[in-house]
């Protein structure tokens, strides 16, 4: 928008119309062109006028002519044009240049690599620049604008919202012991809870999921015996396979992790612990094509 008299201002739609009217010698022919009634058309060149103070056009039922006014105004309002569409471009070529993501362990591992790899064919020429983090400092990050997308493993109410993508399950895993097996096939619920525990951090997704589980049957995190507290899954198995204690973990985590099988897995017997992992994403942002096409690979992998 630039300012011209005192107390007018002039739109670059009006420039527009101006334009096209010039170009085609006709407001009727501009008015097509620009899919706008011919009263819109004549109301901007009317504007125009009031704005210089000069005849841009002169139009009666036997010709058409531009003004000495009109057509150095003409010029300068096709370099104003030239110029909007220059920084449109710009614009769209830097925001397509690179794409954030904030990911959590288990959607990050599982979903990222594949939908990474079919993104990197399709756009070569863009970056993208990935952050591992907890599921909360993700949703966070998306908030307040450090990622463009995340990938979590739960919830949280606020300016985020949130595209389901695949279900989990939550898992017990346990030292491959026949006391332990014991414990996990026959055991109470108290045996259970007194057993020494390697939880995830307080802000990952798990964790969070695995609270809400236990509350709905009037228990909390603070009941269980925790002994160690880590944020990467492989050295929670570890931990587990050493003795250390039982953990509850995402069974997709597990794959591919080269110390499965040296412990015991288990679904919780009286109901299975799913959750649902989510595509975080701010509602209020525009998202530029290859954001889009990232979000919709994202997805198919979720569906494979």
């Amino acid at each position: 928008m630039c300012y011209m008299r005192k107390g007018y201002k002039v739109e670059l739609n009006q420039m527009r119309s101006f334009v096209c009217v010039v170009d085609e010698q006709s407001f009727s022919e501009a008015a097509r062109t620009l899919h706008v009634s011919q009263p819109t058309i004549s109301t901007h060149i009317s504007s125009l006028e009031k704005a210089c103070d000069a005849a841009l056009i002169v139009r009666t039922t036997k010709r058409f002519e531009v003004t000495p006014a009109g057509w150095r105004f003409y010029e300068y309002a096709q370099r104003m044009l030239d110029l909007e569409r220059s920084a449109l471009h710009v614009a769209s070529e830097q925001a397509g240049l690179e794409v954030t993501v904030g990911a959590s362990s288990v959607p990050g591992r599982s979903l990222l690599p594949g939908a990474l790899s079919c993104f990197r064919s399709e756009y070569p020429g863009v970056r993208c620049r990935v952050s591992l983090a907890s599921s909360l400092d993700v949703i966070n990050g998306v908030a307040d604008g450090t990622y463009d997308i995340g990938l979590v493993g739960t919830r949280k109410t606020g300016r985020v919202s949130y595209l389901p993508l695949r279900a989990d399950e939550l898992v017990v895993i346990a030292p491959d012991t026949p006391q332990y097996r014991k414990l996990l096939d026959e055991g109470t619920h108290g045996e259970f809870l007194s057993q020494p525990f390697v939880v995830r951090g307080r802000s990952s997704g798990t964790r969070i999921e695995l609270q809400m589980f236990l509350e709905r049957f009037g228990v909390s995190l603070l009941d269980l015996n925790v002994v160690a507290e880590m944020d990467d899954t492989e050295m929670i198995c570890r931990c587990v396979s050493a003795g250390v204690g039982i953990a509850v973990v995402s069974k997709l985590a597990l794959e591919g992790l080269s110390c499965q099988g040296t412990f015991i897995v288990r679904s919780f017997r009286d109901e299975p612990l799913c959750r649902r992992l989510y595509l975080a994403y701010l509602g209020s942002r525009y998202q530029p094509s290859t954001l889009k096409r990232l979000v919709e690979l994202i997805c198919e992998q979720a569906c494979e």
